[in-house]
């Protein structure tokens, strides 16, 4: 069949910023060659290539007008060129501003494109494609990956090809054309798919999470599925003049993250660090702060917490900035009207009940994943004895009398405690006020899915899966470590955990928080829980990142 091979490849080039001559042919040339004329006619020997020259020199004006302009003069000259042939496949190759171009022409209803949109690669043409593929020459492995990709274009092409009328009036009928059910689209090359991944730059990062702790960025970063500065060249990101913070840059999913690692936990720090992330990540849609925090016994609907389950704010609340009246302390607004439209949608979203059973399971299954850190063994669950609640009222102190002056004097909640006593567990100091509770055990339908998929034999009893709350948190500079003071805050601010950072990244930033409960934040907090709970927070955060839609950057490159 001669359409098989008999093809019209159009290569539309993108901006000259430096007003070079021959830009038409050397932004397909490596200075030696030019791919499209010297190389690719070995893969395709009959197909007609073609290269659109116009001014793209780089200039202060409005570049719409121009767009359009370019467009339809590359529409004249295609149906001149197809007057004796308009069923030849037409195939665009662009970039940039070139891509641009190619898109007015099909707004403008071109159609006689012959990409083929039942690939799985295919996408419609409205869709932006950032990912690119670089080579420098014909023996660079990439630039086969690319002729074969459009060599295979030129096999399928055929089969779905439109025939379009070429008279004077093609031009005037284009715009009248739906091409909504039609096979227009484009194919990106994607460097998931590429011999050789590329780093991203800084304006392809659209996703930061913040840890305040080296337990929790630790515990993010098991769950990477890439580190970009494990590539030969590095990440390649270069910070901001003025930015102090310390990054890791990586992929999770579909997602290019970057890690901030906050040098000390507080509102301020905090606020610090994503004032400087948006310095160097200007690109950045949402922020996650993911560790550890303080949580409360039950939620406001009823549901128990217990250690090692996440908590996912749907507000935050500012619990030590507000106003002293005589009678009581009053906190000023929330501040989750900062979450943008969009996230605030998301939000809602993951609490739907199909959101969140994928979200039990997906977090589940990547609780049990091993890490791509070589030689870093996960956290195990620390036990279900280790998990104990104690009564608001009930202190962290030496019960046994005549072991410790100060605290014999401590009655209920009065009266203070030695310094050595919190240092101490509660099993030596004879903490005994507990309050029974059973834990439930995750659906065993998603356990048992998980289990299946990582291929292990563990029973669905053996170990409780966290569960995942939804609420307000309160975030402040105070480490609470008062059950009296906790219940108080939770009657007045209707919260369910309390941390450090949010309310300073809320203000510069969308984020929320995702955190796995190391403490019920009591006197009787220890650092036993830290480990694991970091590691639920983390795997319920990779577990959102698959519900999260990755978008492409309007950020000035």
């Amino acid at each position: 069949d001669q359409l098989t091979s008999r093809h019209s490849i159009v290569a539309v080039h993108g901006l000259n910023p430096f007003g070079r001559k021959n830009h038409s042919l050397r932004a397909w040339s490596n200075g030696e060659h030019v791919w499209l004329r010297d190389a690719f006619p070995s893969k395709e020997p009959k197909a007609r290539v073609m290269l659109y020259e116009y001014n793209a020199n780089l200039m202060f004006r409005s570049s719409v007008a121009g767009v359009y302009e370019w467009a339809d003069k590359l529409l004249g000259v295609l149906g001149i060129e197809r007057q004796n042939d308009p069923k030849r496949p037409l195939i665009f190759i662009c970039y940039q501003l070139g891509g641009i171009i190619v898109k007015a022409i099909v707004d403008k209803g071109s159609a006689v494109l012959g990409l083929a949109s039942q690939r799985e690669e295919a996408f419609p043409m409205a869709t932006n494609h950032a990912d690119i593929c670089k080579f420098t020459g014909p023996e660079d492995r990439n630039y086969k990956f690319v002729a074969s990709q459009i060599s295979a274009l030129c096999q399928e092409a055929k089969y779905h090809v439109m025939e379009r009328n070429t008279d004077d009036t093609m031009l005037d009928n284009l715009s009248n054309l739906d091409l909504s059910r039609q096979p227009v689209a484009s194919l990106a090359v994607n460097r998931a798919i590429c011999t050789t991944p590329q780093p991203p730059s800084a304006l392809d990062v659209h996703v930061a999470i913040i840890c305040a702790l080296k337990v929790e960025a630790d515990a993010v970063l098991d769950v990477f599925d890439k580190f970009w500065d494990d590539c030969d060249e590095g990440d390649g990101i270069v910070k901001g003049h003025s930015d102090s913070n310390s990054y890791t840059v990586g992929r999770i999913g579909q997602h290019n993250v970057v890690v901030a690692h906050m040098p000390q936990y507080s509102k301020g720090t905090s606020s610090s660090v994503a004032t400087n992330l948006r310095i160097t990540f200007p690109a950045v849609r949402v922020a996650m702060v993911v560790g550890v925090c303080g949580g409360v016994p039950s939620a406001g609907d009823g549901e128990d917490i217990f250690l090692g389950d996440v908590i996912i704010s749907t507000d935050v609340v500012e619990f030590d900035h507000g106003r002293q009246l005589p009678n009581e302390f009053r906190p000023m607004n929330s501040l989750g009207s900062g979450h943008g439209p969009k996230l605030q949608g998301f939000l809602k979203q993951i609490q739907s009940s199909w959101s969140k059973h994928k979200l039990a399971r997906d977090t589940a299954k990547f609780l049990a994943a091993p890490s791509l850190i070589p030689g870093r063994i996960a956290p195990t669950f620390p036990g279900l004895q280790k998990d104990k609640l104690y009564t608001a009222e009930h202190r962290h102190k030496h019960y046994q009398r005549g072991h410790c002056k100060i605290c014999d004097q401590t009655q209920g909640e009065y009266g203070a405690t030695c310094e050595e006593s919190e240092k101490l567990d509660c099993e030596l100091l004879g903490c005994h006020d507990i309050i029974s509770r059973e834990r439930a055990k995750l659906f065993a339908d998603v356990t048992s899915t998980v289990h299946h998929e990582i291929g292990q034999s563990v029973e669905c009893t053996d170990i409780p899966m966290p569960r995942i709350h939804f609420g307000a948190v309160a975030s402040g500079d105070q480490v609470l470590k008062s059950g009296k003071h906790r219940e108080s805050n939770v009657t007045r601010l209707d919260v369910i955990g309390f941390e450090m950072e949010a309310a300073g990244v809320c203000r510069v930033m969308p984020c929320f928080v995702i955190k796995g409960v190391s403490d019920y934040a009591d006197s009787h907090k220890n650092k036993g829980w830290q480990d694991y709970a970091s590691r639920t927070a983390a795997s319920c955060m990779k577990a959102c990142l698959r519900l999260w839609r990755p978008a492409f950057s309007s950020a000035p490159r």
